[in-house]
């Protein structure tokens, strides 16, 4: 059921390697995410070479406000046992804790100045929902056992959802 939830979603968004739509218009949107307290764990391919790193763990809280009022979700996506690493889009993960409303992302890149770029989704109904692209600057220091943790820095993470 998740795997054909998943393939809907991406189906719907066309998120995968597709150009970025045009910019909505102001009365587009249909609620506004904060996203806060956003976290990466990187193994390194080698001892010492950060620039080697693969993401294992992300995890951050999407807050905000719609027309039915506010909202609270963690989300999560971690590497499938047996792998080092989480799988990037289209691969979408879910967000647990809004049972009215599904929140998925998925998560496009990490730049080489360790700016994660996501895109979260909202199914409001089975084939129609809302969209947001949302980049996330943090600050990546070793974590032990040559790995390398990463914080969200600049303040909380503010973005409109469109359809």
């Amino acid at each position: 059921m998740q795997i054909a939830a998943a393939a809907a979603i991406a189906a719907l968004f066309g998120f995968a390697t597709a150009a970025p739509a045009p910019a909505p218009q102001a009365d587009d949107v249909r609620e506004t995410l904060t996203l806060s307290s956003f976290s990466a764990h990187k193994v390194l391919a080698a001892p010492r070479n950060s620039t080697a790193a693969t993401v294992d763990s992300i995890s951050y809280k999407l807050t905000g406000t719609r027309e039915e009022g506010g909202f609270g979700v963690a989300c999560t996506a971690e590497a499938a046992e047996g792998s080092s690493e989480i799988i990037y889009a289209p691969q979408i993960y879910n967000c647990n804790g809004d049972d009215d409303h599904d929140y998925y992302f998925s998560v496009v890149s990490v730049s080489d100045k360790d700016v994660f770029t996501l895109n979260v989704f909202r199914e409001v109904t089975f084939g129609w929902g809302y969209q947001a692209q949302i980049e996330v600057p943090t600050y990546c220091h070793a974590g032990g056992n040559d790995s390398v943790a990463c914080a969200q820095v600049g303040g909380n993470v503010e973005v409109p959802m469109h359809p």
